[in-house]
């Protein structure tokens, strides 16, 4: 990122991925979905919604197979420039993720009010869901907050029967 070659990396990664899909979806003939890191200076690019576009258009993908993950971190900078490309790219139909959510920077006001459909709530969260400890986690009022901003809620890292079992509880 500090040398800018995350522009065309990611611009390559983002089509290396929409070109698999394209492939898979075609020899298997499923619904497959695919889910790309993207970083805050693509986000920051005058011509990445339309790249985006043009890109789904290339390959023949609608636009919801397609979700762009986001992390906190990237809000700390341009956050309302940021924040419309996110609507941009909700607005066509691609959905978008906020990754590893708990271990950055968001604040409880902000969350509300960006464009994103997911959080994905950070595997540190998750290691610490153990028998008898419920009432020590946050990992319920993270999946209650979402669900009250009308966000999907996905859980990374979960290994164990108990993690399983205690999320499914909580939605």
């Amino acid at each position: 990122e500090d040398s800018h070659q995350i522009l065309r990396i990611g611009q390559w990664v983002l089509e290396e991925s929409c070109r698999l899909l394209s492939r898979m979806r075609r020899e298997w003939k499923r619904d497959f979905h695919i889910a790309v890191n993207i970083s805050a200076l693509q986000l920051m690019q005058e011509n990445f919604v339309p790249m985006v576009a043009m890109i789904l258009e290339k390959y023949g993908l609608p636009s919801r197979v397609l979700e762009l993950e986001i992390t906190e971190t990237i809000l700390l900078e341009n956050y309302g420039m940021i924040n419309g490309v996110l609507e941009k790219l909700r607005a066509m139909g691609i959905e978008v993720s906020m990754d590893d959510f708990g271990t950055g920077f968001s604040s409880l006001a902000s969350i509300g009010e960006l464009n994103i459909d997911i959080v994905k709530i950070d595997r540190h969260f998750i290691m610490k869901i153990i028998k008898g400890t419920e009432k020590h986690l946050i990992t319920n009022d993270i999946i209650s907050m979402a669900h009250k901003l009308g966000l999907q809620v996905i859980a990374e890292g979960v290994e164990t029967g108990i993690q399983r079992e205690y999320l499914m509880q909580h939605g």
